[in-house]
């Protein structure tokens, strides 16, 4: 289970207010958006089915990674990842998922951390029937265009002694990208990390930098690994 913690790092002269306060005194043209489709029957005369795709409003090239929480008409949490749900009822996915749901109003709530405006979808769907639901997220801010990047300097892909959410290397870099992070160094866990450059991406990367526990009372820290 990974860490919901975030820092943030300066590389410049730039202050974190100087960027932010302008921005955000300013109003904007654009929001984040959706459009649902019925797309046809579904078997379950009682259930609904939902696809949800999910893209950066200005660049539509590839799917957009996401913290997702999918609430059913009966109150119940939906599970569109297949590791299963955080207490609060999130999962995450990376562009795209489908669940299945009562008939009934559904709420969807997404977000691809804070540089994007959230978005929050309430829609009343019918039993039997296939839903489409296409989301573009805007992204109101771009740290890195002002020398800041953030990320988690301390993760342990595999924490969770009752194994609530089966957690990997690769789940823990898409709840990374998902949270808004540039990085995350992985502290160690007994988990192969021969190929693990496969999961950098653009704006992420993901390092192995193990754990030094010196002494009891000293504490255990660790380096970042990134060059």
């Amino acid at each position: 289970m990974m860490k919901d913690t975030m820092n943030r790092t300066r590389t410049g002269p730039l202050v974190w207010l100087a960027i932010v306060l302008p921005v955000c005194g300013s109003s904007y043209a654009q929001t984040s958006e959706y459009a649902v489709k019925e797309v046809g029957p579904f078997g379950e005369t009682d259930r609904a089915r939902i696809t949800v795709d999910i893209r950066d409003l200005t660049a539509e090239d590839e799917g957009l990674p996401v913290r997702a929480i999918v609430t059913a008409a009966d109150g119940s949490h939906v599970d569109g990842s297949g590791h299963g749900l955080y207490a609060d009822g999130r999962f995450h996915a990376d562009g795209s998922f489908e669940v299945t749901v009562p008939g009934g109003q559904t709420r969807i709530e997404l977000s691809s951390g804070p540089d994007y405006f959230p978005l929050e979808i309430r829609e009343k769907l019918a039993g039997g029937r296939a839903y489409h639901v296409s989301v573009r997220l805007y992204r109101w801010f771009s740290p890195e265009a002002h020398g800041w990047y953030c990320g988690d300097n301390h993760v342990h892909a595999l924490h969770d002694a009752h194994a609530t959410v089966k957690a990997s290397l690769a789940y823990t870099a898409l709840q990374g990208r998902a949270n808004g992070l540039n990085w995350i160094t992985e502290a160690g866990s007994n988990v192969p990390y021969d190929d693990i450059d496969r999961l950098d991406r653009d704006r992420f990367l993901l390092r192995y930098a193990p754990e030094q526990r010196p002494g009891a009372y000293i504490g255990h820290v660790n380096t970042p690994g990134i060059t």
